[in-house]
């Protein structure tokens, strides 16, 4: 990441629920991120998850923290946030499911990006 990024940088993080069992774990992290200290080249973070409902149709998405960097060297707009990462559904149609899967980042030699189950 460069020392002055040009434009504001968001890190998007995407719960990967497991089951109804994680919803306390799930909350917990997010208050975590409310405490973090951002180093200034980042804007802000969000925290979302993924799923599909019952109904099928699309991956569905909803957006549960933004927290802005006060001492981002580029600020993030919180309304552009809240509409870029907005849901994107009306209602929902239980049982809910999570969608799971993980990206790992190695060394450039070693084909560097790889996707997992």
């Amino acid at each position: 990441m460069p020392n002055e990024p040009p434009r504001p940088v968001v890190f998007h993080v995407v719960l990967s629920e497991t089951r109804d069992l994680e919803k306390e774990r799930e909350k917990e992290f997010t208050e975590r991120i409310g405490l973090l200290e951002i180093p200034p080249q980042i804007s802000a973070v969000v925290v979302g998850r993924r799923f599909i409902d019952s109904s099928g149709g699309r991956v569905k998405r909803d957006l549960i923290s933004t927290r802005l960097n006060p001492n981002a060297l580029k600020p993030a707009n919180a309304e552009t946030l809240a509409h870029i990462f907005r849901p994107n559904f009306n209602e929902l149609a239980f049982p809910v499911h999570a969608l799971g899967s993980t990206m790992m980042v190695g060394p450039a030699e070693d084909n560097a990006f790889k996707i997992e189950p």
